[in-house]
Parts: structure tokens; sequence; C-alpha cells
């Protein structure tokens, strides 16, 4: 749709009108073949329903639409033209290529958005400034707020899931793995039986609370035979299989423990790699678990196979 004459002071030169809508280009495009000027949406509308040039009524498709030249835009352009906002108050005159520029400055132009000074500070279009209220806009930016915090946590919480999940399968191949590897040195096959061991191994594990130590000089190095015991049944109750749990206790005392950690002397020098390790909590009991599988990073030197445990004094969360 083009541009009112009345809006314009001078005559307007023929060759700048739509013979669509008889009004002054607006957005003009032009077929390739006959280089008939029209309005893009007169044009495009027009084309929904015949597909023949409204002039010479040669067959066209909208493909063979391309811009107009260069010189035609620039005597458009140079048009005066009225403000669309005329019957509103605005008395200003500008070249139609600056239209819309004025537009987005023009104090009449109902849909120009300024700030509340009301205290919310909401960009609010003028034609609705009467209405505004600070309140209920608010209202709607913390209810969608609130919307977002809820999608937001709905995310996380399926994210969380995909993590654990995803964890819980590179458990399960470190097992097999190693399984396997334990297999092969003794020239055996990992039969079916040894797949489900390793399956509940990694469901127990999974099911295990990262702990947090915030004393790891409160380790007993030296446990006696009941204090094993007791995190031993601490390990079942939990979900551990018998066989691992046996495992695991007996490589609770220093003399099972890696060689970086079966000596006072050598914790002490490797005092600053305790926060590599990924501990996993017993439950009921001040003890941890440390897992082959989940500490491989740590070296031959800090990790034993399957795993060890070390039993605390105090401070483990």
């Amino acid at each position: 749709m083009g541009y009112e004459l009345g809006r314009f002071e001078e005559a307007v030169d023929e060759e700048l009108l739509c013979a669509i809508c008889r009004m002054v280009l607006e957005s003009p495009v032009q077929f390739r073949q006959c280089e008939h000027a029209f309005c893009d949406l007169c044009i495009s509308e027009w084309l929904r329903h015949k597909n023949v040039c409204p002039i010479d009524r040669n067959l066209v498709i909208p493909t063979d639409l391309i811009p107009t030249p260069r010189i035609l835009r620039n005597l458009l352009g140079k048009l005066s033209i009225s403000c669309n906002n005329r019957e509103l108050g605005c008395i200003e005159r500008m070249p139609l290529e600056s239209l819309h520029t004025h537009l987005d400055m023009c104090n009449f132009n109902p849909t120009r958005q300024v700030q509340c000074e009301d205290g919310c500070g909401c960009l609010i279009e003028v034609r609705h400034l009467s209405k505004h209220s600070c309140l209920s806009t608010l209202g709607s930016m913390v209810r969608e707020r609130d919307e977002n915090i809820l999608k937001l946590s709905s995310q996380l919480k399926e994210l969380k899931q995909v993590v654990s999940d995803q964890h819980h399968e590179i458990l399960l191949v470190k097992e097999i793995v190693r399984n396997l590897r334990i297999s092969s040195i003794s020239a055996g096959l990992t039969t079916e039986a040894e797949t489900d061991s390793v399956r509940e191994r990694v469901k127990w594990l999974s099911s295990l609370s990262r702990a947090r130590i915030s004393r790891w000089g409160g380790m007993i190095s030296t446990p006696d035979s009941v204090l094993q015991a007791m995190v031993k049944r601490a390990l079942i109750d939990s979900g551990c299989p018998v066989e691992l749990a046996t495992q695991l206790i007996s490589n609770s005392h220093e003399r099972r423990w890696p060689p970086g950690l079966s000596m006072l002397e050598t914790r002490q020098s490797n005092r600053h790699r305790y926060e590599e390790f990924v501990p996993k909590r017993i439950p009921t009991k001040q003890a941890i678990v440390l897992m082959a599988c989940e500490n491989e990073h740590m070296g031959e030197a800090m990790m034993r196979d399957p795993g060890f445990v070390i039993i605390f004094a105090h401070g483990v969360d």
C-alpha cells in the first residue's frame, strides 16, 4: 500500500505512482522483464490471485520481482511528505527518505515508547501511558520471572538426571573394562554372572553421596577389627556386595593402602593431592570409600584395585 497523494506538497510524477493502488510507491519493486514498478505489498497481494503483470498482462511469477533502480528510489526519497501523525497534531514535513527516522522521534507518535516516571521505569507506548499501572506491570514481570524460574528448575532437574544416568553408564563401562583386564591377565573370559556383578557394584556406588572431608588429619590409619567390622556392616547395609565389602574393608589399614598413603611421611607429602580424590561416604559412619573406577586419575601411587576404605575419627560430612 502506497503513500496518499494528499501528503505531498508538489505534484508527483506518474512514474512514481503504483499502478495498483494509484498512490506514491512504498517499498517499490519491479518485474525484471517489463520493468513496471509497484508497491511491494500491492504486487505481492496481486500475485496471490493472478500471474500476469497488471499493466501489460504478460505472464510473470514472484521470482521475477527485483528492487527498483537506485535512481527511482532517490527520486522517491527526495519527495516532501507530511508526518503520519498529522491528524494528531504534528505539522512537520520531511523528505520521504527521512520519514521513518522522524516517526521514531515524533512527539505525536502514539506508538512511541517513553519511560515511566512513577517508579517502575518500564518503557510504555504513549497511547497506553494513561492506563499504565506500575503495580500491574511489576506483577506481570514477577509472574513471568516465576514462570521462567519454574522452567529453568525443570530443565535443571532433567539435566541432573541426564548427568546421573551418564555417570552411571561411565562407571559401568569402567568396571567392565577393569574386569576384562583382570580376565585377560588370568586368560579367562568375562561371564554373564560377572557382568551382573559389575552392574550390582555400579548400582551401589551410584547410590552413595559424595563425601566432604573437613579434617583429613582425622583419618584412622590402623583401625582395629571391631571398628572394621562395624564399617563392613555399614557397607553391606548400604547395598555393597558382600565380596566387594570384604575386599574394601581388608584395604582399610595403612598396610593395604596405596604407596602414597601407606606411611605417615608419604601421607604428609601427598596431602596436597587429597582434594583430587572422588570420595563416597559410607552411610551412618565416619568413613569413606575410594573406588578405583572413580579415581583412575590419581595414579597407582594413590589408588589400589578395586578400591579402599578410610575410617575417620571425625571430619566427614
